[in-house]
């Protein structure tokens, strides 16, 4: 995994940071091209492994696939990372009053509904 240096702002406060980047996997001798990734960083060394093992195991539309996960190097020595499919906008965005996911009144609208409903 290769980050970009700077985690995404948050659109309110958070102990989670992500950041865009890229994931390659394969050996050097057969690597494979680079997959643009949304990834988040965990404080503790095990958490992206953990929940990389649990996504995987899920089959919904509304549950993010997961590429795959990687220790902390360097100054994120005592961190693991989860990468994701790329996304620019989190849950949270949407369902705050006046996100995306709202009308006029600050309800949900029927595209929202329809997005996180699984039928």
């Amino acid at each position: 995994m290769v980050l970009d240096p700077s985690p995404i702002p948050m659109s309110s406060p958070s102990v989670l940071s992500y950041y865009r980047g890229v994931v390659r996997s394969g050996t050097l001798d057969n690597r494979q091209d680079a997959c643009k990734a949304t990834i988040f960083k965990y404080d503790e060394l095990d958490s992206a492994s953990e929940l990389y093992a649990q996504l995987t195991q899920v089959d919904h539309p509304c549950v993010m696939k997961a590429l795959g996960f990687a220790n902390g190097v360097g100054e994120h020595i005592n961190c693991t990372f989860l990468a994701l499919l790329p996304f620019d906008t989190t849950f949270a965005t949407y369902i705050i009053k006046n996100g995306p996911g709202a009308d006029e009144n600050g309800r949900f609208t029927i595209d929202f509904i329809n997005m996180i409903r699984y039928n």
